[in-house]
């Protein structure tokens, strides 16, 4: 985790899972250039059962309930 005045990073590592987040586009792809040895699966819609949803409105957080 990174935050450095109004910029927030973090880098998220769960086994072989790595998701990169943050508020300022330009630090998230200068730390993707210097982890180019990494595969860019594009956008995170699914994490540990969470659902990752976009909008023009900002992003939501669901998990399904499973008996």
């Amino acid at each position: 985790m990174k935050h450095d005045g109004e910029k927030i990073t973090a880098f998220l590592v769960y086994v072989d899972d790595i998701v990169l987040i943050g508020n300022n586009l330009a630090e998230i792809n200068q730390i993707t250039t210097l982890l180019h040895r990494i595969k860019n699966l594009g956008n995170l819609t699914y994490f540990l059962g969470l659902e990752i949803a976009r909008n023009n409105t900002g992003i939501h957080l669901s998990r399904e309930n499973t008996p």
